[in-house]
């Protein structure tokens, strides 16, 4: 079981990451403690003030807290929510979340399988937030692209995620400044080593595991995205 439609949106899932960075094991997590968002993270990879991430982040808290999620568990049903509470302090500017730990793992220093896991937070050293976005978004296809052999990215989504929609007009230079970046801090810091091509006339960009390169994609890259 994965997050499936819950988080359908690159923002949601770096909500996720901002809330669990940090969290080793999910045996560390107590159902009676409330654990802080970091706000700060989340207005500096999203480029939002502060205020604005904060209310992003509530936003997506109280979403959370609203949704019942339905368990198969053998011929029964189980009804939980994902969270159980949050408390917010607009002055402050911060939020406190007490989670349903038996059903989100925290985050650690790698994806396993069969977990939540939809971003590795051994990303977080990367230092340029183009690379980090476009790295956020290629990590929702890495099963896809181990399993199918590759993935196809529209140009204008992948300016619109980075940023760049005024920037780099020319492919050559969103390739040079944005894409390349991205794939080498991939393969620097989770050991991911994709290609991009991009064929001329048409506007996507297609990336697949790393010709002549052993375990392009590493194992331990979740099934479910």
């Amino acid at each position: 079981m994965g997050l499936g439609g819950w988080f359908d949106g690159i923002d949601e899932i770096r909500f996720l990451n901002c809330c669990l960075v940090g969290l080793e094991q999910k045996e560390l997590l107590s159902e009676t403690q409330y654990y802080p968002v970091n706000i700060d993270r989340y207005a500096d990879k999203s480029g939002l003030s502060v205020s604005k991430a904060y209310e992003e982040v509530k936003l997506f808290a109280d979403k959370l807290k609203h949704i019942d999620l339905k368990i198969k568990l053998g011929s029964s049903i189980w009804i939980t929510s994902f969270i159980y509470d949050y408390v917010y302090d607009d002055l402050n500017k911060t939020i406190h979340i007490q989670w349903n730990k038996k059903i989100i793992p925290a985050i650690s220093g790698e994806m396993l399988p069969g977990t939540f896991c939809y971003y590795d937070s051994r990303m977080d050293s990367v230092s340029s937030n183009k690379s980090y976005r476009l790295a956020e978004l290629l990590q929702r296809y890495l099963w896809h692209i181990r399993q199918h052999g590759s993935y196809q990215l529209d140009i204008d989504l992948i300016r619109k995620q980075t940023g760049t929609e005024k920037l780099y007009i020319e492919y050559k230079e969103l390739n040079r400044w944005v894409i390349q970046p991205a794939l080498k801090d991939l393969e620097k810091h989770i050991g991911v080593k994709l290609d991009a091509i991009k064929k001329r006339g048409v506007d996507y960009v297609t990336f697949m595991p790393a010709k002549n390169k052993i375990n392009a994609i590493p194992v331990n890259i979740p099934e479910i995205f």
